[in-house]
C-alpha cells in the first residue's frame, strides 16, 4: 500500500503531466482549446457527448484539469480509492480514470 508522500509525489508528477499535456494542446490546436474548457465551464455540461464508461454511463466532463483533480481529490477523501484526470480524447474537457501505475 503507497504511502501518504508517494501518492502526494505520484499526484504532483500526474498534475505536471497534465499541464505539459495542455501545453502541448494550445501550441498544436491554438487557443480555442482553452476557450472550449471555459465554455464547459460556465454552461454547466456535466457529461461528455461521446465518452462512456465502462459500464456504458455517459463520463462526467469537467472543464480543467484542475477541476477534475479535485473531483479526484473528494472522490478519494470519500472513498480511500484513487482516480486520475485525463483530457478528453474526443472532446474539449477532462475526465477521471482508475490510475494507470498499479
Amino acid at each position: 500500500m503507497p504511502n501518504l508522500s508517494e501518492n502526494l509525489f505520484k499526484k504532483h508528477i500526474r498534475q505536471i503531466e497534465a499541464d505539459i499535456e495542455s501545453d502541448y494542446q494550445m501550441l498544436k490546436f491554438g487557443s480555442g482549446v482553452h476557450d472550449d474548457q471555459a465554455r464547459i465551464a460556465q454552461s454547466g455540461i456535466t457529461t461528455c457527448k461521446k465518452c462512456v464508461s465502462g459500464d456504458g454511463i455517459k463520463k462526467r466532463i469537467y472543464g480543467s484539469s484542475i477541476e477534475a483533480e479535485r473531483a479526484a481529490d473528494d472522490f478519494y477523501e470519500r472513498s480511500n480509492r484513487e482516480l486520475e484526470a485525463y483530457r478528453c480524447p474526443v472532446g474539449s474537457g477532462w475526465h477521471l480514470r482508475k490510475p494507470r501505475y498499479r
